[in-house]
């Protein structure tokens, strides 16, 4: 699931940025929807090492940067998804 639902939400982000944005609002939005794309799956390995790590070999360096991917993940899909939104509900 965490394999498809990252790329089914792209395909219909940018669907529906490319339908209702033009010109530098769609090219941003479009860019910020594919560093969610990446953000995502780099969180999930990120992620998954983590659950592979013996606790005691865990460091704090290791949970940064999956912490990292995270907030990097949310900050580049709500713009996306405000967007999309507000185009659908004017």
């Amino acid at each position: 699931m965490d394999t498809v639902f990252p790329a089914l939400l792209t395909m219909v982000l940018l669907v529906v940025i490319r339908m209702r944005f033009s010109g530098a609002v769609q090219l941003v939005l479009s860019v910020l929807t594919m560093v969610y794309l990446g953000a995502d799956y780099l969180e999930n390995a990120f992620v998954a090492g983590l659950l592979r790590t013996d606790p005691a070999a865990l460091t704090v360096s290791d949970v940064r940067v999956a912490s990292a991917a995270t907030i990097t993940k949310y900050a580049a899909l709500l713009p996306c998804l405000i967007a999309a939104l507000v185009t659908y509900v004017q």
